[in-house]
């Protein structure tokens, strides 16, 4: 837990200040009794819950049903229809599961002036000025402090900082209130991190492997995610969620697939205690070595809110509570932000009429800006439900890239909220619509693609029926030429009614059993690598190019044997197809870095022919290593 310590010290000498001042506790990222009332007046009979909710469980008046789009299906389907008209809020939201922690804080010994930083050990002594200032500045004539000093009750107090600016003293964030006279101190320790620039950063002890991300070095085994029902409830969960972690193996061969587990926020932090959070579900994740997930609607209207932080707060508090319990959250969704209509609630209302593009996309610079400062190798992209209205997302996609890049920020992935009635019917919500809007947010603007694979209609008819379209779905998509990087699956509907086991009959269909059978289609359907051994140099360096046409974003693995195929041959080593070859792009339609340069070991110089056989490996580690063209390859080396 951070230990935050505000300390205010007013007309007190040195003596004064060692002997102690007056301590007051700040309140940490929780919400008030007057937030969770009117949380809870949300959820009365005259609302409605959300038909097409993909993240955090909104509650949706029945009004704002009508504005959202071109027609009401597609308002009903939008995933962002679920972010709540106010800040999600539960018994764990403020993260500090117990109150501040006032029992330490910052040993300062015997003082703060530390030769750099904040001396707060004097400059208050005002005991024998007499008041002459107005901190209203309302009183003719009365004394202007100067920008050294701050009006209180009618003395000048000199400044003991700099206001509004932080630094660090060793691994504690030093932080400056406003008027100068206040001191807060952060330990950024307590969170295993270090201070750099003023803020508490990820240092090298929670750095992540380049290797363990999602993609890099030739792997990609997240392509299947994941997200529980909600039910149809906000903030639910089904009746045998619990069972999930605690009797895996009814859903064993369906998680042997699963690469992400993504959670809706609001699910997690309203419907269990912390208990359940740090001692079962972060360590059974962490033991299956399952990447996590999370679908968050903190930059979901945040300008509209009176508190534009206060939900970017509480996502932070969650990921702190995974990470403290051993996990990594790899994966942040930002739910329906360019979608998503504007809430009737009065109080949006005033801040957003209306609620325009440009805001959307400022709203995703702020969150992602300030989340990565935090957590800089969380990948954050957005859910997003416009093809389903029926607009065109390439050009909002193509700006909110734009955005991010012109703060150094990046898009790394695009989950398109788009059920499967809207792919059957013709025009712009097509599923050829759907593959238009895959190759440019993956071509075009190099950001990995993913789809839901959801059916409203099916969700609100049977088990069977949501089942059955969510297949139909997946079909009808890949015949369009669909690829996406990422398969979701999802419910937000009261159908599938149960989430195991993965192995129940009709008339049941757990989701689970939908997870598991749409991995064995992607499976069966899995297409092997391909690309050519180019050639070897004099200097023995072998150089070509090899790609997995299922996820061409990722640079795939290529490996080398010496005199015999693989199984037989001399194993040579391993090398990532990183290399750029915009030739191959333009030869196979495919985008991506997919060229590789491999340099034989020096035992080959030997002055005898050795074929030397390169393998591109499959990025989903489905199926054996494909040879490629032009291999074996013959090389003769001169000692």
């Amino acid at each position: 837990m951070v230990s935050n310590r505000h300390i205010y010290c007013f007309g007190m000498t040195l003596a004064a200040l060692l002997m102690g001042c007056a301590q007051v506790q700040p309140t940490y990222r929780g919400t008030s009794d007057a937030d969770v009332e009117d949380a809870r007046r949300q959820t009365d009979t005259n609302r409605l819950p959300p038909i097409g909710d993909s993240g955090p469980d909104v509650l949706v008046d029945a009004s704002d049903v009508a504005d959202g789009g071109p027609d009401r299906d597609a308002v009903l389907d939008d995933s962002s229809d679920d972010a709540s008209d106010g800040l999600d809020v539960g018994s764990s939201d403020t993260g500090d599961r117990g109150g501040a922690d006032d029992g330490g804080g910052v040993d300062d010994g015997g003082g703060t002036e530390d030769g750099g930083g904040f001396d707060d050990g004097g400059g208050l002594d005002s005991a024998d000025a007499e008041p002459r200032c107005d901190e209203t500045g309302e009183t003719p004539g009365a004394l202007e402090c100067g920008p050294g000093a701050t009006c209180v009750s009618g003395v000048c107090h000199p400044h003991i900082c700099s206001p509004g600016t932080t630094h660090c003293e060793g691994d504690v964030v030093a932080a400056c209130s406003d008027d100068g006279l206040a001191v807060s101190r952060t330990d950024c320790r307590d969170t295993d991190e270090v201070c750099e620039a003023g803020a508490c950063v990820c240092g090298e002890a929670c750095a992540v492997d380049p290797c363990d991300r999602c993609g890099s070095c030739g792997t990609l085994d997240c392509w299947l995610w994941y997200q529980p029902s909600n039910g149809r409830v906000g903030g639910g969960v089904l009746h045998d969620f619990e069972d999930v972690f605690r009797r895996p193996e009814l859903w064993e061969e369906a998680r042997s697939h699963n690469g992400v587990m993504f959670l809706r926020s609001s699910s997690i932090r309203h419907g269990f205690d912390d208990r359940f959070i740090e001692e079962e579900l972060v360590p059974r994740l962490v033991d299956w070595d399952m990447r996590i997930g999370l679908d968050v609607v903190g930059a979901t209207w945040a300008s509209c809110r009176e508190d534009r932080s206060a939900g970017l707060n509480q996502d932070l508090a969650l990921i702190d509570q995974i990470v403290g319990a051993g996990g990594r959250v790899e994966f942040v969704a930002l739910q329906s932000i360019l979608s998503k209509p504007v809430s009737d609630n009065p109080g949006f209302r005033v801040h957003c009429p209306p609620y325009t593009e440009a805001m959307r996309i400022d709203d995703v610079v702020w969150y992602i800006e300030e989340a990565s400062a935090r957590y800089p190798d969380i990948e954050f992209g957005i859910i997003d439900a416009l093809l389903a209205h029926g607009e065109d997302p390439r050009g909002p996609y193509s700006r909110l890239t734009a955005a991010l890049a012109d703060r150094d920020l990046t898009l790394d992935f695009v989950l398109l909220d788009h059920p499967y009635h809207h792919g059957e019917t013709a025009g712009i919500t097509s599923w050829e619509w759907v593959k238009r809007v895959e190759d440019h947010v993956r071509d075009t603007l190099g950001v990995g693609f993913g789809l839901l694979y959801i059916s409203s209609t099916g969700g609100h008819a049977s088990d069977e029926a949501f089942y059955t379209d969510v297949m139909d779905g997946y079909a009808h998509y890949r015949a369009a030429g669909g690829r996406p990087d990422y398969l979701v699956v999802a419910s937000w509907f009261v159908h599938p009614s149960d989430e195991l086991p993965e192995d129940a009959t009709a008339p049941v269909f757990p989701l689970t059993r939908v997870l598991r059978d749409l991995a064995r289609r992607v499976v069966a359907d899995n297409t092997a690598p391909t690309g050519r051994f180019g050639s070897i140099s004099d200097a023995g360096r072998a150089s070509g190019w090899a790609l997995d046409p299922d996820n061409p974003l990722v640079s795939i693995r290529v490996a080398f044997f010496a005199d015999g195929p693989r199984g037989s041959g001399e194993p040579l080593g391993e090398v990532v197809a990183d290399v750029p070859r915009p030739d191959v792009t333009t030869a196979t339609g495919y985008s991506g870095d997919h060229g590789f340069r491999f340099d034989l070991p020096e035992s080959l110089r030997d002055g005898a022919p050795h074929d030397i056989y390169g393998y591109g490996i499959d990025s989903r580690d489905m199926g054996a290593p494909a040879l490629l063209n032009g291999a074996p390859m013959t090389v003769t080396w001169s000692p």
